[in-house]
């Protein structure tokens, strides 16, 4: 038999191999007695038998190189300061390392978002986007554990400077052609910028109750009779953005010939006026996510679709955010501390998101 050294085998070989086949398809490694295999299914060929020391060596030899695949990788997303949290992060579980490397070559070529963000508005599955290329990844991980990679990860928040960084940013970064963005949370490769929204995300912020003054004239604005374009645009808003937002005459124009008289409703659309002003702040997709969480009576505390179902919606366009509102495909809501935007039926507050994250 030719011997060959399994960094060869497995490091040279595999790079060779076309991107669709999983390195782990060419060499196995079987714990006991530590017997090296190459081959796929029931068709394996004996490459060799090694001690507990060059055993070790051979571990170091696909950690090291494990390690420049996750720091490609971690490039790409543009999370660079996330590094050791990545690496220590996938060491918890039992990662290909050989596809991790194929991914850091292929990332920038899927199409798992932009493929699914094209148009007005729409809806997607980010399981769909992501689990299959964690089900090459974690290859022997049970569906369970992958659920507990894709949904630990998913709750990783953090600040990068002075920028928060919310859930959902890095794992998108990590596992898709997106990456961390200018302007908006992600950037599509092709360049459009996506604000990331999980449960109901504040569009409008002033913390604190600093909202309040303008919600208050917000609501009688809703309830009154015979609103006209002036009472808004005469109205003493005191946030920027609703300064600017109430202040466009042809964005309130469309709103007025919507002929709205539920005060309800009617809140919804200011909120849309709002939304409008805020995507100039260079957003072309806002996405939001289903986050549902319950308390302990109930006996699960995470609702099914949560960190799944998504919704999208380009903010380019008023129309688009108008029939949004009219179709009920989004969803407002307001407090002191301002505005929030959300896939309808999702809680604000999650407070089970400390169960997902691992110790």
């Amino acid at each position: 038999m030719s011997w060959k050294s399994l960094d060869e085998i497995y490091l040279k070989e595999s790079a060779n191999k076309k991107v669709d086949l999983l390195p782990r398809q060419k060499v196995n490694i079987f714990f006991e007695d530590t017997n090296l295999f190459r081959g796929e299914g029931d068709n394996y060929e004996f490459v060799g038998a090694v001690d507990d020391k060059d055993y070790r060596k051979i571990v170091n030899i696909v950690k090291k190189e494990g390690d420049k695949s996750i720091e490609k990788l971690v490039q790409q997303s543009r999370f660079v300061g996330q590094t050791r949290y990545v690496k220590n992060f996938l060491a918890d579980f039992d990662v290909n390392y050989g596809e991790v490397e194929i991914l850091s070559q292929i990332k920038q070529k899927l199409n798992s978002i932009t493929g699914s963000i094209g148009g007005a508005q729409g809806e997607l599955s980010l399981h769909q986007a992501i689990f299959p290329v964690l089900e090459k990844i974690l290859a022997n991980e049970t569906q369970e554990k992958i659920e507990q990679f894709y949904n630990s990860l998913f709750v990783k928040s953090f600040a990068e400077g002075n920028v928060s960084v919310g859930d959902g940013e890095l794992l998108l970064s990590l596992f898709t052609e997106c990456f961390k963005g200018d302007v908006g949370d992600l950037k599509t490769p092709s360049g459009l910028n996506v604000e990331l929204k999980v449960g109901k995300g504040r569009i409008i912020s002033a913390r604190g109750g600093g909202f309040k003054n303008d919600l208050d004239k917000l609501k009688e604005f809703a309830q009154k009779p015979d609103l006209t374009i002036e009472d808004l645009q005469e109205a003493k808003f005191t946030g920027d953005v609703m300064k600017k937002a109430f202040a466009n005459s042809s964005i309130l124009q469309q709103f007025i010939s919507q002929n709205v008289t539920d005060p309800n409703q009617r809140m919804q659309h200011f909120a849309g006026i709002m939304l409008n002003e805020y995507g100039k702040e260079g957003f072309d997709i806002v996405m939001f996510v289903y986050q549902k969480g319950f308390s302990r009576k109930a006996g699960e505390f995470m609702g099914e679709g949560t960190f799944d179902k998504a919704r999208y919606l380009n903010v380019t366009n008023y129309s688009n955010i108008l029939n949004a509102i009219n179709n009920s495909f989004i969803a407002f809501d307001f407090d002191g501390d301002g505005v929030y935007i959300g896939y309808p039926g999702s809680n604000v507050n999650a407070k089970f998101k400390k169960d997902l994250k691992l110790s």
